[in-house]
């Protein structure tokens, strides 16, 4: 749904010829950003899952077929899943410190997030 400019003066829409009026418009913003609250957990959720069985799975090809290791120790899932989220997290963290460094230095939240991402140290 695009937006529509409104004159000032008026409270009302853009006429009858079919727009939405103002009103409409922000319930549906409303709801666009109910729906995006709900699904980005799930999407952050499914990445942090995908992440965690590939790094199982890569493991699993390279201490079983390469190395000649057999089986798993049970306690290995937990621990590597710990470990990556432990490392997301800190990485989380350090690219917040960056953005809020830039953004002190007066540049916009949204260019500063993109600078904390570019920045290598």
């Amino acid at each position: 749904m695009r937006r529509r400019e409104y004159d000032s003066g008026s409270n009302r829409g853009p006429g009858p010829s079919g727009a939405e009026a103002p009103g409409s418009v922000a319930r549906a913003t409303k709801g666009r950003r109910a729906a995006e609250s709900l699904v980005a957990p799930l999407i952050l959720t499914a990445a942090v899952v995908s992440t965690w069985g590939a790094a199982l799975g890569l493991g699993g090809l390279a201490f079983g077929p390469l190395l000649g290791f057999e089986g798993l120790d049970p306690g290995i899932p937990l621990m590597t899943f710990v470990l990556l989220v432990a490392l997301g997290v800190d990485y989380g963290i350090f690219l917040m410190h960056r953005t809020r460094e830039e953004s002190l230095r007066g540049v916009p939240v949204a260019a500063a997030s993109l600078i904390a991402l570019r920045r290598r140290r």
